[in-house]
């Protein structure tokens, strides 16, 4: 090559990195504009079900459940955990999940009304979720099953909306004097 083709190529060489970089930051902003969510994938049975991450607290093992009387079926029981005492749902029993689940795992969220733990079988992964990755978004938060579900990605994960579950009448506890 000679002198000016070296420069000219080293012009077009840059010129198109420019252009390459221009292009990079459009598609950021674009994605960054289309992120719904943060959430955590885990596994319940065959079915896989997401939290939102800002509602995540941790994820340990399953630590022992005290089982109390008249507790609606999807209860659990309580959990003491770093000092703090809330209720454990047994989310596959509520959504009828396939497969069986071990529930070797607790979820530990925080909610507008306290900390609530929900088992889960194995974390598969933390995702983005941006507006093309959903499937279907829930206006009401609610299935036709009655499941509170906040939105269904295209690969059929489930991801909860958690406010909506813990204001459920399944979850309450009726006390009678």
């Amino acid at each position: 090559m000679s002198t000016v083709e070296n420069i000219l190529h080293e012009d077009v060489e840059h010129i198109l990195a420019q252009r390459a970089a221009r292009y990079a930051d459009v598609v950021r902003q674009s994605e960054t504009a289309n992120v719904i969510a943060e959430i955590v994938v885990t596994s319940v049975g065959d079915e896989k079900l997401g939290f939102p991450v800002q509602s995540l607290s941790n994820i340990i093992k399953t630590p022992n459940i005290a089982a109390l009387p008249s507790m609606p079926s999807l209860l659990k029981g309580i959990v003491q955990y770093r000092g703090e005492i809330f209720s454990v749902v047994d989310i596959a029993k509520w959504f009828g999940v396939s497969g069986k689940s071990m529930g070797k795992h607790l979820a530990t969220l925080d909610t507008a009304r306290g900390k609530l733990g929900i088992l889960i079988d194995d974390v598969l992964h933390f995702r983005t979720v941006s507006v093309g990755d959903v499937a279907a978004h829930l206006e009401n938060g609610t299935t036709r099953t009655g499941h509170p579900i906040q939105f269904t990605t295209r690969d059929a994960v489930m991801v909860l909306d958690i406010e909506e579950l813990i204001k459920r009448d399944e979850l309450q506890v009726n006390i009678k004097n």
